[in-house]
């Protein structure tokens, strides 16, 4: 019995020995595997920065050789985003008229495009405020109805939209464009504009 004794505070010692060493091991492997999930999101950070970057180069190249209306009477704007989700690069060009276009106040033509390879993915044309205090005010109710944008999700302007708003002509029905076309077309188009 005595030789008992003299073993069970040894074997105590060893076994929570092992059970402490397995407690701090685990926290090691822990400790690591955190540090290398940190720097893998330095790395995509700095990553997605320099895609960012570049996106930013390109559609200011693209801007400025083929995005914008060449006329005077338009004040020309864009903004890009490098879309991660999609992995590509869209430039969203806005031209609004400074002056009445055939005595019509307000016009304004929208289209998105892959910066990068030119596609064209989105185009409104139409009018910047089609409120209908606006409307009354300039005493014209009817200023809108032309108003409408349509959406390539492929890219390719040349195939039948995948969204349509709006007016889109005589011999594609008889929807009009309204208050809401304009909204409602941006917030199809926030989807190429955001992560």
């Amino acid at each position: 019995m005595e030789t008992v004794n003299k073993l069970v505070l040894p074997a105590a010692i060893l076994i929570a020995s092992i059970i402490l060493g397995g407690f701090y091991y685990a926290s090691v492997v822990a400790r690591q595997a955190s540090a290398e999930r940190g720097q893998q999101a330095k790395n995509t950070q700095v990553a997605n920065f320099d895609l960012q970057t570049k996106c930013a180069n390109a559609a200011n190249r693209f801007f400025s050789n083929d995005g914008s209306i060449k006329d005077s009477t338009f004040r020309n704007t864009y903004e890009d985003n490098y879309n991660s989700r999609l992995g590509q690069c869209f430039i969203l060009i806005r031209s609004d008229s400074l002056k009445d276009v055939g005595g019509d106040r307000g016009f304004l033509a929208i289209d998105l495009y892959d910066a990068l390879t030119g596609k064209h993915y989105a185009m409104f044309s139409g009018h910047s405020d089609c409120s209908t205090a606006t409307l009354v005010l300039e005493g014209n109710l009817k200023k809108c109805q032309l108003d409408g944008g349509v959406i390539w999700y492929s890219g390719d302007d040349i195939t039948t939209p995948d969204y349509r708003i709006g007016f889109q002509g005589f011999a594609n029905g008889s929807a009009r464009g309204d208050e809401n076309t304009l909204p409602q077309f941006m917030q199809k188009v926030h989807d190429f504009m955001n992560n």
